[in-house]
């Protein structure tokens, strides 16, 4: 997988932020990193363009598999407002 650039992950965020719909975002995020590896805080940028808890675990769970720095992801934790969301996120870390 090919490191993403900050300008990679600007032009990710425009285009999440673009999408109209939960299914939009989640197929551009999933289109923009399919080849692509990124940082904790790269990962930590695009989460703060989902809305819903739901919609950001999801993407979470996706962008971990794609973190080139796994041992920090537990910071992803702040960008959840539920207890129960970052519990589910840790399990699914966990199981990898």
């Amino acid at each position: 997988r090919t490191p993403a650039s900050d300008a990679d992950i600007t032009r990710v965020c425009t285009a999440l932020d673009n999408a109209s719909f939960a299914s939009d975002r989640t197929s551009v995020l999933q289109q923009s990193m399919r080849n692509r590896c990124l940082t904790t805080d790269q990962a930590r940028t695009i989460l703060k363009r989902f809305s819903f808890e739901s919609e950001k675990l999801e993407a979470a769970k996706y962008l971990y598999d794609r973190c080139s720095n796994p041992d920090d992801y537990f910071e992803i934790n702040e960008e959840f407002s539920f207890s129960s969301t970052r519990d589910e996120l840790n399990r699914y870390m966990n199981s990898r």
